[in-house]
């Protein structure tokens, strides 16, 4: 079985390798610092969980470092395939305090069936969204397509909307990088349907989304 640190690294090579996103040096480290705290409180946590909650928060901080073009889509922020996105450490300390449940209480998921459509994404609108658009989560985790089915629902939405915001955000491709991240974030969770490689995972999203 592989070690926190080798699958932590996986999220990150994958996601560098494909110079979609540049992980700030210290994000290891205090990410790894906050998975030992919630160990040192849940000593018998199985160490896969331990595993899958270290990849996720890192898959969260990943996220949450598209704040910059979700909030000036028409800023000179690069998006691949310009040059990939920069995770700076405040997007890792947003994904430990925002993202995951547990700060050493229990919210560690045993089973992919744990899991539900508050998991999906850091943002509670995304959610909604989800639920207002497709809405089954089940459909979801069985068949990637249901994914790609939203992603491209959620992008028209957004490129019809009245507000020059919302549709200068469709305009930058962001919507469609979230979704990739979204697709990883399920194979991490090892739903039914994402039973995969990381860098599959990523490769499929990255020809599905049109993402160069």
């Amino acid at each position: 079985m592989s070690t926190r640190f080798e699958v932590e690294t996986g999220v990150i090579r994958v996601l560098e390798a494909r110079e979609l996103f540049i992980f700030h040096p210290e994000i290891r480290g205090e990410v790894s610092a906050y998975v030992d705290s919630v160990e040192s409180v849940l000593p018998e946590t199985d160490p896969a969980q331990l595993s899958q909650l270290t990849e996720l928060v890192h898959i969260a901080a990943a996220e949450f470092s598209l704040t910059p073009v979700l909030t000036d889509p028409t800023s000179d922020v690069p998006l691949p395939p310009r040059g990939p996105i920069q995770v700076a450490p405040q997007f890792a300390r947003l994904a430990v305090l925002k993202y995951d449940c547990t700060l050493g209480t229990i919210c560690l998921h045993n089973s992919p069936s744990d899991y539900g459509p508050s998991d999906l994404t850091v943002f509670s609108g995304d959610t909604s969204r989800f639920i207002a658009l497709e809405g089954d989560w089940n459909e979801l985790t069985e068949n990637p397509a249901v994914l790609q089915s939203y992603v491209l629902r959620i992008q028209q939405v957004h490129e019809e909307h009245p507000s020059q915001l919302v549709r200068d955000v469709a305009a930058s491709g962001v919507m469609r990088l979230q979704g990739l991240l979204w697709r990883l974030r399920l194979t991490v969770m090892r739903q039914p349907g994402y039973l995969m490689s990381l860098e599959q995972s990523v490769d499929e999203s990255r020809y599905e989304m049109g993402i160069g």
